[in-house]
């Protein structure tokens, strides 16, 4: 027995990293900032009730089998969230991250100040950095009347763009002239000349930062973590620990909300271990409910102009594991089976429109799309093939009227079968074991 004084929870610390197979202690560590944590080792206790002459039930005992299972929580963070992915997403692609695509905003027109004539005026915009330009944006138009108008287009900023190149046309999807400008987020089109070009076909405005896409793939095994679980008095070492979940929540409140992770892990027997020191990124940035976006339309093409107003968001990914004792198992190592993979979901919006209904009593596909944003850091998750399960609106009499609408990610076979797509934008090199 060990002696020691006592202490305040939050002084244990998580360290988590992804195994290279079952069982083989992970070589890349990540301490975690948790809020909640309880995973925890658990005997299989077998009681002998064997009838000895006496109305005692329980004569003797024994630990015959042993697994570990319990919770991880806490805030979703840049860098914290991707490797809890590796865990329950088990392809990753890492590429170099490019800037956003901006999303142009509809038009307004003025008949005097420009020398533009009547017509109807066809713009797209790309964002500039050092490196390149950015794919065009949605094309919006607007109508001119006269022989002296003007157009005004405004976006939103793109972080890390130096500037922007504004193509217009005459007619859709033929912009043929564009106009340079720098980091602002305003154009005003006199009917200048401007500058011949088409916009650009890919994405070369590449960023010191990298992009990974976590997805499903039948054809690589489950990944596995170990877990450090380092306490003032001892640190404990739980390998082959599978995610039966994960799960994503903000719900904004009087002062806003973090955006969290929770997930629930089984694996071996926990290992004493010597101690390891909990080395957490400086200034790791988090998110915020300001920071989430959430965006549906009828498919991907929609989703840039498609944003609404949810006032939560809650995103589930599930594939089960359940335990599989052998006969002869002395290493306290066993196998884990997988339930069928899922992902569903939830938002609470205000009833302002029929919309969501009339889309659930005809079973309507959509495409769902959340994004949280911290400056050059960036979270998101994408379903190509996304249907309503349950619509409830709330029954507080004195209330604001809201819909609970619950999701349901299905397989899209138009895109590789997946039923959604993480992506995490960083500067870590690599989530790979």
């Amino acid at each position: 027995m060990t002696s020691f004084n006592s202490y305040k929870k939050r002084r244990e610390a998580i360290v988590i990293g992804p195994e290279s197979a079952p069982g083989t202690v992970a070589t890349k560590q990540y301490s975690y900032r948790w809020l909640d944590k309880g995973l925890k080792p658990i005997p299989g206790i077998l009681e002998n009730e064997s009838a000895m002459g006496s109305d005692v039930k329980v004569n003797d005992s024994a630990i015959d089998v042993w697994h570990s299972e319990g919770p991880l929580g806490g805030k979703v963070t840049e860098d914290g969230i991707g490797w809890l992915a590796t865990g329950m997403l088990n392809k990753v692609t890492t590429t170099t991250a490019t800037l956003d695509v901006p999303v142009a905003n509809t038009p307004s027109t003025a008949t005097t100040g420009g020398t533009l004539a009547a017509a109807t005026y066809y713009y797209v915009l790309v964002a500039i950095n050092a490196s390149g330009q950015t794919t065009k944006s949605n094309e919006v138009s607007v109508v001119t009347t006269g022989s002296t108008s003007t157009t005004t287009i405004t976006w939103a900023a793109i972080t890390g763009a130096t500037g922007y190149r504004i193509y217009r046309g005459t007619s859709a999807g033929a912009e043929n002239t564009y106009f340079a400008v720098g980091a602002v987020t305003t154009f005003t089109d006199t009917g200048a000349a401007g500058t011949g070009g088409t916009p650009p076909v890919s994405n070369t405005a590449t960023t010191s930062q990298n992009k990974h896409v976590f997805s499903r793939d039948q054809t690589i095994a489950r990944r596995t973590l170990s877990v450090w679980d380092v306490r003032p008095v001892s640190t404990r070492l739980y390998k082959s620990c599978y995610m039966d979940n994960l799960t994503v929540k903000v719900e904004v409140g009087e002062k806003g909300a973090w955006l969290e992770a929770t997930t629930a892990l089984k694996g071996w027997k926990h290992a004493d271990v010597t101690g390891v020191t909990p080395a957490f990124k400086v200034g790791e940035k988090e998110f915020t409910s300001r920071q989430v976006a959430v965006y549906l339309a009828d498919n991907v093409a929609g989703l840039s102009t498609g944003k609404i107003k949810p006032k939560s968001i809650t995103i589930q990914m599930e594939e089960g594991t359940t335990v599989d004792h052998s006969l002869g198992e002395t290493n306290d190592d066993p196998e884990f089976d997988s339930a069928p993979a899922e992902v569903k979901g939830s938002m609470v919006i205000k009833y302002r429109k029929t919309d969501f209904e009339d889309d659930y009593f005809i079973n309507k596909v959509h495409a769902l799309k959340v994004v949280a944003i911290n400056g050059t850091s960036k979270v998101e998750w994408l379903g190509t093939k996304v249907r309503f399960r349950e619509l409830t609106d709330s029954d507080g009499r004195d209330d604001i009227v809201t819909q609970e609408i619950s999701f349901y990610f299905e397989a899209d076979d138009a895109n590789s079968g997946k039923d959604i797509e993480m992506t995490v934008t960083n500067d870590v090199a690599s989530y790979a074991a």
